[in-house]
């Protein structure tokens, strides 16, 4: 009778701590899997006391931005010096329409996808290399690739050149 009573706490403490040490670590993905392309507005102007050649960063009163070939509003704002474009991954070109201070501009971003795997919570982004960005010259006179990899860094990967 007494080895009875004796087993059932043991038999019960280790029920208890089996049950405890079962359970596993909360694995969620808590890395980001948001790929954007950073974009940032510049003056190209001239020192006029060296003569060279100065990158302003620029601030834009107004503007607009949406993505050709999709129903969807990307930026409305008001003074703002840099925007985030998302890449179509299922493409290798995408296209957006901006509009400030009522001049419309079209930027084509051209890139290669690439599958980049995170983890076993987190599973695989696509990321981009850019290779071309192309304008249409209203607004914006010329781009510079600064960060062709565009992934989950929030870093500026273009330069946007604009008229005053």
């Amino acid at each position: 009778m007494t080895k009875v009573k004796f087993k059932i706490p043991i038999l019960t403490i280790l029920l208890i701590s089996a049950f405890i040490f079962s359970c596993e670590k909360d694995e969620t993905c808590r890395k980001s899997r948001i790929v954007e392309t950073g974009a940032g507005f510049y003056l190209d102007s001239v020192n006029t006391t060296t003569g060279k050649r100065v990158l302003v960063k620029s601030t834009i009163d107004s503007l607009w931005v949406s993505g050709i070939g999709v129903d969807s509003l990307l930026y409305k704002k008001t003074k703002t010096n840099a925007i985030k474009l998302p890449l179509n991954q299922f493409a290798e070109e995408s296209k957006f329409r901006m509009k400030t201070n009522k001049v419309v501009d079209t930027i084509t971003i051209r890139y290669k996808n690439k599958i980049e795997y995170l983890s076993l919570e987190c599973g695989s982004i696509r990321t981009h290399t850019i290779d071309t960005v192309l304008t249409s010259g209203h607004y914006i006179r010329s781009v510079a690739i600064i960060n062709p990899t565009v992934n989950t860094l929030s870093v500026e990967n273009i330069q946007l050149f604009h008229t005053k």
